[in-house]
């Protein structure tokens, strides 16, 4: 029959594909942080503003 291998899931499935897109990704985002990292000014410090209190 021609539709015989229809039937049954397949014995063999490659996973190189999905592998290799998700190790491309995390070295992607990898070298985009350390890139933003290199360019940083440091400015990244926290400021907090204290409110000014008026005597009475």
């Amino acid at each position: 029959m021609m539709y015989d291998r229809e039937r049954w899931p397949e014995q063999r499935a490659s996973t190189g594909l999905p592998v290799g897109i998700m190790l491309l990704s995390a070295l992607a985002i990898t070298a985009y942080l350390a890139v933003g990292g290199a360019f940083s000014d440091g400015g990244d410090q926290a400021v907090v503003y204290i409110p000014q209190t008026i005597g009475k």
